[in-house]
């Protein structure tokens, strides 16, 4: 790898770790210790515009793996950063309702917090100087945190429903000039019975092949 490729790498993926640890700080402290935040709106809110660009970002990583930047399968990112992103932008962000649901600010501390091991475990990577704390962690911190997050996702999802129905916003119906028609919620809902099983099972399944690769 080019030096000046491993240095945009080390420094993109400082800047995330920097980042998602900042969210997950502010998180932990909201969620466990602070008594004068009372709702999951009012976390939502202020930890929203910070979340949303540094997940937002994340999608530079697909472009990474095709253009050969990093290893690693295109599909397999595009699905986990995509799928993340079409939550977060058009679920969470654009609904009010689903903003104000106590599991929301866990989704994004799952989001966030697999994030603080992940980064640091590329940065050593790209320095050849890999410690092994950190490579444990980034291979053992998801067995939690990663079902706990399809959860939260699901519960996310289904939440969201509702309102979209009610609202028909991101739906198109018929009679139009294109003579085309799209409804969101039942996209949602095949998302969500693909999410629960063979998604879920693919991603955890390479989850644990590299997993068990990397901690032999």
């Amino acid at each position: 790898m080019a030096n000046s490729s491993r240095l945009y790498l080390t420094a993109y993926n400082l800047v995330q770790f920097i980042g998602f640890s900042s969210v997950t700080y502010y998180l932990l402290h909201a969620l466990l210790f602070d008594s004068n935040i009372i709702s999951a709106k009012q976390i939502y809110q202020a930890i929203s515009p910070r979340f949303t660009f540094f997940q937002t970002l994340q999608f530079i990583e697909v472009l990474h793996v095709l253009i050969g930047l990093t290893g690693g399968s295109p599909l397999i990112s595009f699905v986990q950063i995509g799928g993340r992103n079409l939550i977060l932008h058009i679920l969470i962000n654009d609904i009010a309702a689903v903003q104000s649901k106590w599991f929301v600010p866990w989704l994004i501390l799952a989001w966030s917090s697999i994030e603080c091991f992940r980064y640091p475990f590329y940065i050593s990577s790209l320095l050849n100087y890999k410690i092994k704390l950190i490579t444990f962690l980034r291979y053992t911190a998801w067995y939690p945190i990663y079902p706990a997050g399809i959860i939260l996702e699901a519960l996310t999802i289904k939440s969201s429903l509702e309102s979209l129905e009610a609202s028909g916003k991101y739906s198109v119906s018929l009679p139009n000039s294109a003579n085309f028609s799209f409804h969101l919620p039942t996209l949602l809902q095949l998302y969500l019975k693909l999410l629960i099983w063979p998604t879920s099972f693919l991603l955890l399944s390479h989850m644990y092949k590299q997993s068990k690769n990397a901690l032999k």
